[in-house]
């Protein structure tokens, strides 16, 4: 399934009846967790398509983009654990995006058959171009939260996803930001860690 199976907009949908009208006709199916996180997904993919498509960009051609912008260098390998896509859709992604002529790829000595990926100035031109996703995509996804029900939402997706990596097809591999280090626009959090160390350090200097 690709994203191009999924509506671009409510003109696409049969019918315009709320789904509450449906109630108890179809079962407990409405009700099953698994089933209303595939709506989600569907629905977020939907607003996404809505808002990027004109741009001719995907939402996993999106997040391989911003990791390679921060990341230049890494390999598919790595790329492939930091944005959880297996290896052939990650290599397929950035074949798609390389023709685009938004990355570019490259061999290094001792081991040439490792391609590590670099984004081009065209391909930072698209980001800098692009609406920025919590605005774009986010902010209409939930815009029937409130600001504490938003919180907690992403709250629990994020237990969820956490303490169930290991049953994802592609699993995410956070230790591999950790082994390649933190991306070079670095942040509150790279500077804080930056700080701990500086301080241990101090500490042990003192002893």
């Amino acid at each position: 399934m690709t994203e191009n199976d999924f509506k671009t907009g409510p003109e696409d949908d049969p019918s315009e009846v709320p789904i509450s009208e449906y109630s108890g006709e179809i079962g407990p199916v409405h009700e099953s967790p698994g089933h209303l996180i595939r709506r989600c997904h569907q629905i977020a993919i939907g607003l996404f398509l809505d808002t990027y498509n004109k741009y001719g960009i995907t939402s996993p051609q999106l997040s391989i983009l911003m990791v390679v912008k921060d990341r230049p260098g890494i390999d598919q390998t790595q790329l492939s654990g930091l944005v959880a896509l297996d290896r052939t859709n990650t290599a397929t992604t950035l074949t798609r995006l390389e023709q685009k002529g938004l990355v570019r790829r490259e061999s290094r000595p001792p081991d040439r058959r490792t391609r590590h990926v670099y984004i081009t100035e065209a391909g930072e031109t698209l980001l800098r171009n692009l609406p920025s996703e919590p605005e774009a995509v986010s902010d209409r996804l939930l815009d029937e939260l409130n600001p504490a029900e938003r919180y907690l939402f992403v709250e629990i997706l994020k237990k969820i996803v956490t303490s169930k990596n290991s049953w994802s097809r592609a699993p995410l591999h956070p230790k591999l930001r950790d082994r390649f280090g933190p991306p070079k626009t670095g942040g509150k959090r790279a500077a804080a860690k930056g700080k701990t160390k500086a301080k241990a350090k101090a500490g042990k200097t003192k002893r």
